[in-house]
């Protein structure tokens, strides 16, 4: 949720300023923190963790890529 966060807030800006809000690290560490705490208090199995895992790393990536994309000088 976090990571959503920042992209819709930094959306109404220029490209620059996008380009800012879409430094997620921070926020995709926290998403990956609360996926462990999950697996702890044994609200998901080894198997979700893993999945959720995996699709936050994808998500990493993708934002990434559409930061690299933008036009900034």
């Amino acid at each position: 949720m976090s990571v959503s966060n920042n992209i819709a807030e930094g959306s109404g800006g220029s490209d620059k300023e996008f380009a800012k809000y879409l430094d997620i690290m921070k926020s995709a560490l926290e998403t990956v923190s609360s996926i462990h705490l999950a697996k702890e208090l044994n609200y998901i199995s080894a198997n979700e963790q893993q999945q959720l895992y995996n699709e936050a790393e994808l998500l990493i990536k993708r934002v990434r890529a559409f930061k690299n994309a933008l036009s900034v000088s």
